[in-house]
């Protein structure tokens, strides 16, 4: 009863604290909880536009823990334009939890070299800026006036960047990148605005994903792939995908992560050049059981280059 009382009347409260506690490293960190992160690689790892011979685009919707207010969105774009051995693109981010909001916008650049017949490493980094605002004064809190909630955080700027190295062969693929190299901590102190910018390769987060693709006759394909996230002082948290795909053009699948989430994965292909994505996910918190809706919408523009990537990586 006392969890339920929470949720209903005090559930914007419970979430602030919550960004506080967990949600606020999350963000300045950019720990990544995205279930469909295998369909578009360089929505996080810049090094990963090195796989692309073509124009690449992807959006991305997610709503967390749906029916709790103020629970958290992610909104993000990211379009990629291959230039023979070298790769740019521009990502935009908007991240939301509570009174939490946090707008990312991310250039990139990636450079390929080619090791061995149909082998290539990429090398990526990102860089922008990050805006940060936090309204506090929306909070309902027990006491009247509280000082802790008396002020807002607005558009707060800080930079950013990302760095990612990326390998892969026809049917297999692994990259390792940190997706935030400065933590940055916005605060209210006495009433006012109080921001740190700092790097500590102590606290640095560490990704690696990886996938192969394995044929299974009649145009059926059975494809593996995982993300490791590594977070000091953390436990370590994995991702396990697998998915059945048919000719490229609809794929079914599940996902397993060890937090104790659940998700289930499915994907078709519109036309020849846009497919769309959607994860449905399953997750317990303090015996309360939640679901979250993640829909991601996926293009590439064919560019004819007598130079272009023989092969590429696969998506998942």
């Amino acid at each position: 009863m006392m969890f339920k009382y929470i949720k209903q009347k005090k559930c914007r409260l419970f979430l602030v604290m919550l960004g506080v506690l967990f949600l606020t490293p999350l963000y300045a960190q950019k720990k990544i909880e995205v279930g469909q992160y295998m369909y578009h690689h360089a929505l996080f790892n810049p090094a990963a536009m090195g796989s692309y011979c073509d124009i690449r685009g992807a959006l991305l919707v997610r709503q967390q823990w749906v029916g709790v207010e103020g629970a958290p969105k992610l909104y993000a774009l990211n379009v990629s334009v291959p230039f023979e051995k070298m790769g740019a693109g521009l990502s935009v981010y908007q991240a939301e939890v509570g009174v939490h909001k946090e707008l990312r916008a991310m250039g990139a650049y990636s450079y390929r070299l080619q090791i061995l017949k149909d082998q290539y490493i990429s090398f990526g980094i990102s860089g922008g800026i990050v805006c940060h605002n936090k309204d506090y004064t929306s909070v309902i809190t027990g006491e009247e006036n509280d000082p802790l909630f008396a002020a807002d955080v607005e558009s707060v700027i800080t930079p950013d960047f990302q760095l990612g190295v990326y390998y892969f062969i026809p049917r297999f693929y692994v990259g390792v990148f940190v997706p935030s190299i400065l933590n940055n901590e916005v605060s209210i102190e006495n009433g006012e605005e109080s921001v740190k910018t700092k790097f500590n390769d102590k606290q640095l987060h560490l990704y690696l994903q990886s996938g192969y693709e394995y044929p299974l006759g009649g145009n059926f394909y059975l494809n593996f792939s995982t993300l490791l996230r590594y977070v000091p002082e953390y436990p370590l948290n994995v991702d396990l995908n697998m998915m059945v795909d048919w000719n490229n053009y609809v794929g079914l699948g599940a996902s397993y992560r060890t937090k104790k989430e659940f998700l289930g994965l499915f994907y078709v292909r519109l036309t020849q050049n846009l497919r769309l994505g959607y994860a449905y996910e399953y997750s317990t918190i303090v015996h309360e059981h939640f679901s979250s809706h993640e829909a991601l919408l996926t293009y590439r523009i064919k560019c004819k280059n007598k130079k272009r990537l023989k092969i590429q990586s696969p998506r998942f």
